[in-house]
């Protein structure tokens, strides 16, 4: 008599799927749908250089980005992020066109260079505070 011999390999365990663990249903329009029917959208904006904007500019750009948020009726989150970003190739290719250039062009770029060096320095000193 022959006797059957059977192994029984273990059952693969399930495992547990990312999807679970996350309140997001969907992603549609590119619009996150929670499991609660809640909505999410990320907003990703670039930025300005509001130094070297003038007053009226200035103000013009918080009036209205305090209309925006004033206009919101629900929950945000915002989140600012910032690099520093060496711009030293750029003021020096500004100081070759100023040498090349004569008369009120080489004023105005010298000008330019000058505000450029002094929002350079209040960025470092600004730096330094924090």
């Amino acid at each position: 008599m022959e006797k059957k011999v059977t192994i029984s390999m273990p059952q693969k365990q399930k495992s547990a799927s990312i999807h679970q663990h996350l309140d997001i249903k969907e992603i549609k329009d590119d619009v996150v749908v929670l499991k609660s029917g809640g909505l999410r959208a990320i907003l990703i904006t670039t930025s300005i250089n509001f130094a070297l904007k003038s007053t009226e500019e200035q103000n013009a750009v918080i009036y209205r980005y305090q209309n925006f948020i004033n206009s919101l009726d629900f929950p945000i989150q915002i989140v600012a992020a910032s690099r520093k970003f060496d711009i030293d190739p750029y003021i020096s290719s500004l100081e070759q066109k100023q040498v090349q250039q004569e008369g009120i062009k080489d004023a105005i770029i010298a000008a330019y260079l000058n505000g450029k060096r002094i929002t350079l320095e209040q960025a470092k000193e600004i730096e330094k505070e924090k």
